[in-house]
């Protein structure tokens, strides 16, 4: 307990919480024709006791103590807290494989999606993951491997006594690959747009000042043994 500096807020534990208890169902559906497969899971979680760290919403929403000799600061509080819980979501899968001439091109798609509430108000979960829409595409011809993706994450939901909303964005990456016996030579390039975005799963105190990486290029070789 006590304030993380790195995030200015301050985190107030709880020797008696008990542990975190809950029921889970997964659902799992594939199909798979030709060189095209499909898959489908969905999933609904329900805690008794789910421990999160949750920001004070009223009252005592702040805590104060002395910053420098003779300043005073306020820091908000944020409770470890065990609460009743329900997580649901899905996650979809479709991919298939075209080969022509010495090519092979599999397109892919991916979405997921979950919820997280309080039983006891229906408050969404704080820092919750967005959905996401991912497209790509990987080509392959010989030893040369080509990878591009984009990333489309939507709009966060706001969580408990959260007030800084994380927008939505998309992320440009594209992966180049070459396999020369027991050596991989790539390079990849991430947010190749420079894409100015935040991370819903970041405490919002930090959320607006720690945004993801921007354009990034990484080269390098693999060496299996």
């Amino acid at each position: 307990m006590g304030i993380h500096h790195a995030s200015g807020l301050f985190e107030a534990g709880n020797i008696n919480l008990a542990k975190e208890k809950g029921n889970h169902l997964d659902l799992t559906l594939s199909h798979v024709q030709g060189r095209s497969k499909f898959k489908a899971s969905a999933f609904y979680s329900r805690y008794s006791n789910y421990l999160s760290l949750i920001k004070r919403g009223s009252g005592n929403t702040d805590f104060y103590h002395e910053h420098e000799p003779g300043e005073i600061e306020g820091v908000p509080v944020y409770d470890y807290s065990g609460v009743g819980a329900k997580y649901y979501g899905a996650e979809l899968e479709f991919g298939t494989s075209l080969s022509q001439g010495g090519w092979t091109v599999s397109p892919k798609l991916t979405y997921d999606y979950v919820i997280g509430k309080r039983t006891s108000n229906d408050a969404y979960i704080p820092r919750l993951t967005p959905q996401r829409l991912t497209p790509s595409v990987e080509v392959l011809s010989g030893p040369w491997l080509f990878r591009g993706e984009v990333q489309l994450v939507g709009k966060a939901k706001l969580g408990e006594n959260e007030t800084a909303q994380a927008a939505g964005y998309s992320l440009v990456n594209l992966l180049v690959q070459h396999q020369s016996g027991r050596h991989v030579w790539f390079v990849k390039g991430t947010n190749l747009t420079n894409r100015l975005a935040f991370n819903a799963n970041t405490v919002e105190e930090v959320r607006q000042f720690t945004p993801i990486a921007g354009r990034a290029l990484e080269a390098g070789v693999r060496v299996f043994f």
